[in-house]
C-alpha cells in the first residue's frame, strides 16, 4: 500500500510539476478529438469515412484561428468596457469641476459686486467727510469773527426824570402829564432781562361775587395766571410791570394811594369816571375817557367789557365775508341818542339820515333812532356798513364796517392798531357826503375792511383774556421788551419710506446727470440762524406784527418776511455784517 501511495505521490508531483503541459495536452487531445469526430457528431449528411487527408490540417487551423478571434473579441469587449468605465468617470470629474467652477464664478461676480459698493461706500464717505471739513471750517471762521467783534458794554436804564437830581432842567417835561420818560422806572426793566409782570391775588378779592362783573372779574385773573411773564416772587421791585384789577370809583380811592410807579390798572367799571389826582404814576386801562382825562401815550384805550366773551371765540357761526355787498347799504340802531355819546346835533344827523333814506338811489338803508329792535345782531349780518358813535366790537364781529364820524375819537388799542385799514372815520362836517363816499368804495376794498375788522376783533377784541393779553402786551411793545421765544415744534414729515412721493420717473438722461458736477458739493444740514434781529423788531417790525401778520405776542426764529439786502452789500462792508443773512 506504502509503495502504491509513494507511486501516487510521485506522478502527482510530476503532474502538478509539468501541470501547463499536460493540460495543454489534453487540451488539443480534446480538440483534435472533437474534429475528428466532426462529420459524425454535427453532420448526419456526410459519411464517416469521406475525408480528405488536407481536412484536418483546414479545419484545425480554423478552429486555432477561431480561438484566437474568440479570445481577441474577449479582450476587445474587456477594454470597451473599461473605456466606458473610464469615460464615466471622467465626465463625472469634469461635471464636479465645472460645478465649482460655476460657484468660483458665482462667488467672484459677488466679492467684485461687494468691492463696487464698498468703493461707492468710500467715495461718499470722502465726500462727507471733506463736507465735514468744510463746515468745520465754516464754524470756525464764524467763530474767530464772533471772537474779533467788538461787543459793547450793556448798563442799567436811567430813573424816570421826575426821580433824578435837581440840576437838570426838565422842567418842559414836568408840566405835562405822565409819559413813559417821566413817571416810568426803567431800571426795573432793562432789555437784557426778560419782561415779568407781577400780580397779588391776595389784592384782587372782588367787592361783591353777586355782581354782574364777576365772571369777567374771573376770566381777568385766570388771563393773568396763565400769562407767560407772571412771575411768583415775594418782592414787588423785580417785576417790570404791576397789575391791579379794580372796580368802581371807590376802589379808586381806597386802593390807589398805596400804589406805586409802573403799575396798570384795569378798571372793570365802564360807566366809571378818571380823576387824574388819585392814579398817581399808574397807567390806566378803560373803555370810556374823557378828553381831559385822557393821557395819550400813557393810558390805555380797551373795548367795553360787556362785549367780550368770558369763554371762547365763537368763530364757527359767524357770517361769511363775502358777498361784499349785502342788503342794506347802512344801518344804525340806537346810535344817535346813546347815553354815552358825544354831543353832537341830533337834529341835524337825523335829517340827513332821513335824506338819505329817501334819495331815489337803490341802495337800501335802515335807521332807527331808538333800541326797538331784538335783532340787532342779525341786521348787522345784513349790512354793509354800520354807523356807530361809541366804539362796540359787534360790528367788527358781524362783518359790517364801522362808519365813526368823528377824528377825536380813541379807538381800542389805537396807539398801534391801524384801524384804517379796519372802520370809515369822517368829520361830522362830512356826513352829508356820508352817501357819496360808501357808494364809492369798491367790493375789493369792502372785502379787505371787512377782513381787517374780523382779524382785530378775532386776535385782540373778541374775549377778556384777548383784551388782558392784548393790553399787556401793548405795555411790553412801548417798552422795546422783546416778547417771549415761541415754542419750537419739529414738524412731521409728510412722505417717508412707507408713504413715498408718487412722483413720474426723471429722464434716463437726467438720471445719469451728476449734480454735484452743476451745483457743488451739498454742505453738511445745519439750523438756521435764529433770533438775529431781535431788538430791531420791537421798532422795526411792530406794526407787521400787529397789523399784518397779527402775532405779537411771541417772538420768532425765523422770519420769511426779512427784507432782502441789495446785491452790491456782499462785496461792500464787513463780512459779519452779512453772512448770515438770507
Amino acid at each position: 500500500m506504502l509503495w502504491y501511495f509513494y507511486n501516487f505521490n510521485f506522478y502527482l508531483r510530476i503532474l502538478l510539476r509539468y501541470r501547463c503541459f499536460v493540460f495543454s495536452l489534453f487540451l488539443i487531445t480534446l480538440t483534435l478529438w472533437m474534429r475528428w469526430l466532426w462529420p459524425i457528431v454535427f453532420s448526419s449528411n456526410s459519411p464517416f469515412v469521406q475525408q480528405d487527408s488536407d481536412v484536418f490540417p483546414m479545419d484545425a487551423f480554423h478552429f486555432f484561428h477561431e480561438a484566437q478571434y474568440n479570445v481577441e473579441t474577449l479582450e476587445e469587449t474587456d477594454a470597451n468596457a473599461d473605456l466606458n468605465r473610464l469615460k464615466h468617470s471622467v465626465n463625472d470629474e469634469l461635471l464636479l469641476l465645472e460645478e465649482k467652477r460655476g460657484a468660483l464664478l458665482t462667488e467672484l461676480t459677488l466679492l467684485r459686486k461687494h468691492a463696487e459698493n464698498m468703493q461707492q461706500n468710500v467715495q461718499a464717505m470722502v465726500y462727507k467727510l471733506n463736507t465735514l471739513k468744510m463746515a468745520i471750517a465754516s464754524a470756525e471762521d464764524n467763530y474767530r469773527d464772533a471772537v474779533e467783534a467788538n461787543y459793547p458794554e450793556v448798563h442799567l436804564p436811567l430813573r424816570p426824570i421826575s426821580a433824578m437830581p435837581q440840576m437838570y432842567n426838565f422842567s418842559f417835561l414836568l408840566d405835562s402829564t405822565c409819559t413813559l420818560d417821566t413817571c416810568w422806572n426803567f431800571t426795573r426793566c432793562p432789555l437784557t432781562k426778560p419782561f415779568s409782570v407781577q400780580y397779588k391775588r391776595a389784592q384782587m378779592q372782588f367787592l361783591n361775587d353777586q355782581s354782574q362783573m364777576h365772571n369777567i372779574f374771573l376770566a381777568a385773573l385766570t388771563s393773568l395766571e396763565k400769562n407767560p411773564y407772571i412771575i411768583q416772587s415775594p418782592d414787588s421791585y423785580e417785576a417790570c410791570l404791576q397789575v391791579k384789577i379794580i372796580v368802581g370809583d371807590s376802589e379808586v380811592s381806597s386802593q390807589l394811594d398805596k400804589l406805586n410807579e409802573n403799575y396798570l390798572i384795569f378798571q372793570l367799571d365802564t360807566k366809571a369816571t378818571t380823576n387824574l389826582n388819585s392814579m398817581n404814576w399808574s397807567a390806566l386801562a378803560h373803555c370810556t375817557f374823557s378828553k381831559e382825562t385822557f393821557r395819550p401815550g400813557w393810558d390805555i384805550v380797551i373795548p367795553s367789557w360787556n362785549s367780550l366773551s368770558t369763554n371762547s371765540c365763537d368763530l364757527i357761526s359767524l357770517p361769511a365775508l363775502a358777498p361784499a355787498r349785502r342788503k342794506y347799504l347802512l344801518s344804525c340802531v340806537d346810535c344817535i341818542l346813546h347815553s354815552d355819546a358825544p354831543i353832537i346835533p341830533i337834529q341835524l344827523v337825523h335829517d340827513v339820515l332821513e335824506t338819505m333814506s329817501n334819495s331815489k338811489t337803490l341802495d337800501v338803508f335802515y335807521f332807527k333812532f331808538s333800541n326797538t329792535s331784538d335783532a340787532v345782531d342779525e341786521l348787522l349780518i345784513q349790512s354793509t356798513f354800520s354807523l356807530i358813535v361809541v366804539p362796540d366790537a359787534h360790528s367788527l364781529k358781524f362783518g359790517a364796517i364801522p362808519v365813526i364820524f368823528s377824528n377825536e375819537v380813541r379807538l381800542p388799542f389805537d396807539e398801534i392798531l391801524d384801524w384804517r385799514k379796519a372802520v370809515v372815520k369822517l368829520p361830522l362836517a362830512r356826513l352829508p357826503e356820508l352817501h357819496f363816499v360808501i357808494r364809492s368804495v369798491d367790493d375789493a376794498e369792502l372785502l379787505e375792511l371787512r377782513r381787517h375788522g374780523r382779524l382785530f376783533w378775532q386776535h385782540y377784541l373778541c374775549t377778556v383774556d384777548d383784551v388782558v393779553r392784548s393790553t399787556v402786551d401793548l405795555v411790553r411793545t412801548r417798552l422795546m421788551m422783546l416778547p417771549v421765544p415761541q415754542r419750537q415744534i419739529r414738524g412731521r414729515k409728510l412722505y417717508n419710506d412707507s408713504n413715498p412721493m408718487q412722483m413720474s420717473p426723471l429722464p434716463a438722461m437726467l438720471n445719469t446727470i451728476d449734480g454735484n458736477e452743476f451745483l457743488g458739493p451739498v454742505e453738511s444740514a445745519y439750523n438756521s440762524p435764529s433770533f438775529k434781529r431781535n431788538f430791531s423788531q420791537t421798532s422795526v417790525d411792530v406794526y407787521d406784527w400787529w397789523n399784518v401778520h397779527f402775532s405779537p405776542f411771541f417772538l420768532h426764529a425765523q422770519s420769511p418776511f426779512v427784507r432782502p439786502m441789495p446785491s452790491e452789500a456782499k462785496f461792500m462792508g464787513i463780512k459779519c455784517l452779512f453772512v448770515f443773512t438770507f
